[in-house]
């Protein structure tokens, strides 16, 4: 916004130092060339020479004199005009150049990320990054998933072993106590054999 109200300050300038120019060129009416013209017709001869009038002569020197002042100060202010406009050139090209420099600036911060507040990367590197940062949470995940589920068929497995064992051990412990029933009463029964014999 503010390089365009420059540029069109810049137009209005030219446009300006146009007017002034046209305006100077502009011819005073009777030009010096038709003054001089005027004055050597008007003029006496005398043998080969032209006798001028003091008054005309001054008249023209002044005109000369007058057209010279005009033409210097136009000069001058032609000069300060095309100073100020270069000045502005350079003003405008000096802000162009900053504005492409904060333009730079910001792609540069657009395309950069900080990583954990003081790590700059650029965005591609930081996506690269975070998709590695990602499969090895998906990796990690998948082994503790995998391990988790083999130490519980692991458990399992030994749970239904020890009640295996356990109901083995309680059907052997029952046969055992049975057998060892029958082995009291037939202990008891030859004793009760034996009594008898003696008595006998």
């Amino acid at each position: 916004m503010n390089i365009s109200k420059k540029i069109t300050s810049v137009f209005i300038y030219f446009a300006f130092l146009f007017s002034i120019n046209s305006k100077a060129a502009t011819p005073v009416s009777p030009s010096l060339d038709e003054q001089f013209k005027s004055l050597f017709e008007s003029s006496n001869n005398y043998q080969e020479y032209k006798v001028i009038k003091r008054a005309a002569f001054e008249k023209l020197w002044r005109s000369t004199s007058d057209s010279i002042k005009a033409k210097e100060k136009l000069t001058k202010n032609s000069s300060s005009l095309i100073r100020e406009r270069d000045n502005a050139i350079n003003k405008l090209k000096q802000d162009l150049s900053r504005k492409n420099e904060e333009l730079q600036q910001a792609i540069n911060s657009n395309n950069e990320i900080s990583l954990l507040g003081f790590i700059p990367l650029q965005k591609a590197n930081y996506n690269i990054l975070i998709c590695i940062v990602i499969a090895l949470l998906i990796v990690a995940c998948t082994f503790l998933y995998l391990k988790t589920n083999y130490a519980n068929k692991v458990a399992s497995e030994k749970r239904n072993l020890y009640e295996e064992l356990s109901e083995e051990y309680r059907l052997f412990k029952t046969r055992s106590h049975e057998n060892e029933k029958k082995l009291a009463r037939a202990l008891q029964d030859e004793r009760n054999k034996l009594a008898e014999h003696n008595i006998l």
